[in-house]
């Protein structure tokens, strides 16, 4: 046999399967849906009784339910079916047809009961694994999935396992396995948000009872679905979290001796012989690494991305939502909204309705209309912003050197620091034995006599409140081992102490 006659699949339309979906089809497609949920939940739900054998008239009595609790569709002469448009069954002849429908087309399979001894029946093999979607949406246990963390655990095991040479290939193919589900619990996950988030669209309408019931329905898909959900892929457990941990040890599982490899490229053969394909996947061991590896990326980098987005937008559309019934709550409560004052017009016969729009008409009679003067607008002066340098400097750690030269630095600007009032008393200093002093006369033995040579002139300009001292420019230079400036002369004029002398008279 060819290996293509080996890898060919089984056709899935054959014997009682070859209309297999054909009761999904037609007017009553939903109510169909709603009998195989309701059947799947009898048989294989959390409430479950394996001991009894449905009959008959228990399938039909499940049926009853579902159809008195699911709307009816609208006609559609393009798809349904003719007959089914002016359709005047009864509930329990719809029943009956969906029934016979289901076992026809092989959702439904006929048992003997051997206990007693009585025809029973049951979701078919194929039936019950297409059955399970139907009823994933609707189911009240939400489970904590674990996958990223039962792949690290299960290439952990199997790690530790090769090191004491006696590899557990089933611990590799469980993590293979649980990388696969990682993607596909957020693709559920993203598909959930877009088809929530189209819901909240249609909402937004003016049809107030229906608002209020997607707020309401909103609010407890967030509490119960949305926050568990987004808590367990974000933080217990999130791909990114675990993402460092899983790659360290793909890392050493490539790294492995090739004796090691071997031997769990024969167990893997061994056991796993459907993966082997020669020339397309000649070692199952490195296919498993790079599979784990590359759908650890994909939800890395694709996935979790998607996620985020589909989350941010399944959040624009309920503040849109809240907004909405915002505005709604505002008009059925304040007394001069606008709802509330529409509201009453529609509830008035026609003459009241006739006699207000009147009275209103004539309110109008009180419009005061003035023309501006376009002169007298003007624009208001345009503010300048102060800007405000906040950039922060992290200060740097000083070297000996640098230390030493800023102490310098800050002792000489202390040292020839100048104000008018030191000069000032230098001045008053030097002309204790008259009124006149001049610059080439000053003997020059510290800092503060040679600072007031240098700026003595200041003691005459606007800084000496007083005026009680004039500087007279004498038309020469003078010339000492400190510099060589033009020499000035500073008289007293004050009228303080009258006993000075001057020596120069």
């Amino acid at each position: 046999m060819s290996q293509h006659d080996k890898e060919r699949t089984e056709p899935f339309f054959v014997d009682e399967q070859v209309n297999f979906f054909k009761p999904l089809v037609g007017r009553y497609r939903e109510v169909v849906v709603s009998c195989i949920r309701e059947l799947y939940l009898r048989l294989n739900g959390p409430e479950a009784d394996y001991g009894v054998h449905l009959t008959r008239e228990d399938v039909l009595t499940i049926f009853h339910g579902a159809i008195n609790r699911t709307a009816l569709m609208d006609f559609d002469p393009s798809v349904d079916d003719p007959e089914e448009k002016e359709d005047r069954l009864s509930v329990h002849d719809r029943a009956a047809r969906i029934l016979r429908k289901l076992l026809d087309s092989g959702w439904i399979t006929e048992y003997a009961d051997p206990v007693a001894m009585r025809k029973s029946y049951q979701l078919s093999g194929m039936g019950r694994q297409f059955s399970a979607p139907f009823v994933r949406v609707f189911e009240e246990i939400i489970t904590d999935t674990q996958n990223t963390r039962s792949t690290l655990a299960n290439l952990q095991h199997f790690f530790s396992s090769t090191l004491s040479q006696n590899p557990e290939v089933d611990h590799l193919m469980i993590a293979t396995k649980n990388s696969g589900e990682i993607i596909s619990d957020l693709n559920n996950l993203i598909e959930e948000l877009d088809s929530k988030r189209r819901q909240l669209l249609k909402a937004v309408d003016d049809n107030i009872e229906h608002a209020k019931q997607a707020g309401e329905d909103f609010i407890d898909y967030a509490q119960k679905r949305l926050i568990p959900e987004f808590e367990t892929r974000m933080k217990t457990d999130s791909i990114e979290r675990h993402k460092a941990e899983i790659l360290d040890i793909l890392r050493q599982l490539q790294g492995l001796p090739n004796p090691t490899k071997a031997k769990i490229e024969k167990r893997l053969r061994r056991l796993y012989p459907n993966l082997h394909k020669p020339g397309d996947r000649d070692s199952i061991f490195l296919w498993a690494l790079q599979t784990i590896e590359r759908r650890l990326m994909n939800a890395c980098d694709f996935k979790i991305p998607e996620l985020r987005s589909q989350a941010d937008k399944f959040m624009r559309r309920a503040q849109m939502l809240i907004d909405h019934l915002t505005t709604i709550a505002f008009g059925e409560n304040e007394h001069k909204s606008v709802f509330k004052l529409v509201g009453d017009l529609k509830s008035m016969n026609e003459s009241m309705f006739n006699a207000v729009l009147d009275n209103s008409l004539n309110d109008h009679g009180r419009l005061d209309i003035r023309l501006i003067n376009p002169a007298a607008v003007t624009l208001p002066d345009r503010r300048e912003r102060v800007k405000i340098d906040d950039s922060i400097v992290e200060s740097l750690m000083e070297t000996p050197d640098q230390m030493r030269q800023r102490y310098i630095m800050n002792k000489i600007e202390t040292m020839f620091a100048v104000t008018s009032s030191q000069i000032r008393k230098q001045a008053i200093k030097h002309l204790a034995e008259g009124r006149r002093i001049q610059a080439s006369e000053v003997l020059i033995n510290d800092v503060d006599s040679l600072l007031f040579v240098l700026n003595g002139p200041i003691v005459g300009s606007v800084s000496n409140p007083d005026e009680d001292f004039v500087v007279h420019p004498l038309g020469r230079t003078y010339e000492n081992r400190y510099m060589t400036a033009d020499d000035y002369e500073i008289e007293y004029v004050g009228t303080g102490n009258t006993g000075f002398e001057d020596p120069h008279v």
